[in-house]
C-alpha cells in the first residue's frame, strides 16, 4: 500500500493541476507503465534467463518479430515422444516481474501432466527481447506469439490455449476478445488475474489515492472486465483464496461478466498469488478442462472448492445451469 501511496503522491505533485492534457496524459502513462512492467523484479532477471535444459525440457530457442518491429525471445517445448503436432499447443503469457525462466516450473507441470506443448514468449523490454514494455506493446507481443504458433505448420492451429497469470490473464483476455483472433482461440484459461488495474489500485490503496485511481480510469489500463464481453470462447478461472494481491472477486467479476457458453472457474482455498499452480488438484483441473476440449464434451458450469488434507474434496461440487 505505501508504494502506490508514492505513486499517486507523485503524480498528485508534478502534474495533478492539468492531469487531463494530451501531453502530460502521455507523460502519466509512461510513468505508470513504467511500475506496471517490472523486468528486473526477480533477482539479476535482465541478465539470467534459465534455460528449459535445467528442467530437462525438449526446447526450441525462437526469435519472433512483432508488428512493430521489435524481436522477442521465445521457448518452444515439444512434446517429441508424440505426435506433437495432433496436440494442443498453450501459449503462456507470465506475469509482471522476472522473465520466461522464471515460470519454467508452470511450464513443465504443464508439460509433463496436461500432454501439450508449450510457447513461453518474453514480453518486449524482458530478458533478451528488445524494446521497452507498455500495455499497448505487450498486446503485440501477445498477437505476435499466436501468428507464430498459428502459422508453424507442424502445429495445430486449431488448438491453441491461451494461458495467462496474474498480469498475463490480462494480456490473454486482450487477445481472445479481438476480432481478428477470437474465433481461432480454442480455450483460454486465466489465473490469479484483476478484473481492471483500476479497480486493482483502488482494493490496494486508501482514499487518498484518488487521482491515481483517476488517471487509470481515463486512460483505461487493461480494462479486462470491459474486454471479457467480447470473449465467447471456453474458458477456466482460477483463483487462489489467500491470494493477498489480487482478491478473489476478481475472478468472479470476471466469471460472471464472461458470456461463453463454456465456462468454469476454480477457486483453490490454500492459493496464494504465485503458488496456486504447484497445488496438485490446480494441475488435474487444468487437465480435465484441456482434455474436455479436446474431446469437444458437452460443457457446465463449476465451482470447485478444494483442499489438500488427504486429496479430500470439501463440500460439493456445484453445478450451475444458468447463471
Amino acid at each position: 500500500m505505501g508504494y502506490w501511496k508514492q505513486v499517486c503522491g507523485y503524480i498528485c505533485k508534478s502534474k495533478q493541476d492539468d492531469v487531463a492534457s494530451s501531453s502530460q496524459d502521455n507523460f502519466l502513462s509512461r510513468f505508470v507503465d513504467s511500475k506496471i512492467f517490472l523486468p528486473r523484479m526477480a533477482p539479476i532477471a535482465k541478465s539470467i534467463i534459465i534455460s528449459p535444459a535445467s528442467y530437462s525440457l525438449p526446447h526450441e530457442i525462437v526469435v519472433i518479430n512483432t508488428k512493430d518491429g521489435l524481436s522477442l525471445m521465445a521457448y518452444l517445448l515439444l512434446q517429441i515422444d508424440q505426435l506433437y503436432d495432433t496436440l494442443p499447443t498453450i501459449i503462456m503469457y507470465h506475469g509482471n516481474g522476472g522473465n520466461i525462466g522464471d515460470c519454467l516450473p508452470i511450464a513443465e507441470k504443464f508439460f509433463r501432466t496436461c500432454g501439450c506443448n508449450i510457447f513461453m514468449v518474453e514480453y518486449r523490454g524482458y530478458g533478451l527481447s528488445e524494446g521497452i514494455p507498455s500495455e499497448k506493446g505487450v498486446y503485440m507481443d501477445a498477437q505476435a506469439a499466436f501468428d507464430y504458433v498459428v502459422n508453424r505448420p507442424d502445429l495445430d492451429s486449431d488448438k491453441i490455449i491461451l494461458y495467462g497469470l496474474s498480469l498475463g490473464g490480462a494480456i490473454a483476455i486482450d487477445l481472445a476478445s479481438r476480432e481478428e483472433y477470437k474465433n481461432r482461440v480454442a480455450a483460454i484459461i486465466v489465473e490469479n488475474t484483476f478484473s481492471s488495474l483500476d479497480q486493482l489500485a483502488l482494493q490496494l490503496t486508501t482514499k487518498c489515492c484518488s487521482p491515481l485511481i483517476k488517471f487509470l480510469e481515463l486512460t483505461r489500463k487493461f480494462p479486462s472486465i470491459r474486454k471479457i464481453s467480447y470473449v465467447d470462447r471456453p474458458i477456466l478461472f482460477i483463483s487462489g483464496l489467500k491470494d493477498k494481491f489480487i482478491l478473489p472477486d476478481h475472478s468472479t467479476k470476471l466469471f460472471m461478466e464472461c458470456p461463453a457458453t463454456s465456462k468454469q472457474i476454480i477457486r483453490i482455498p490454500d492459493g496464494e498469488h504465485l503458488n496456486t499452480w504447484s497445488i496438485p488438484d490446480h494441475t488435474e483441473a487444468v487437465k480435465e478442462f484441456i482434455f474436455k476440449f479436446v474431446s469437444k464434451t458437452t460443457p457446465r458450469y463449476r465451482v470447485y472448492y478444494y483442499v489438500d488434507d488427504e486429496d479430500e474434496l470439501e463440500g460439493q461440487e456445484l453445478l450451475l445451469n444458468s447463471l
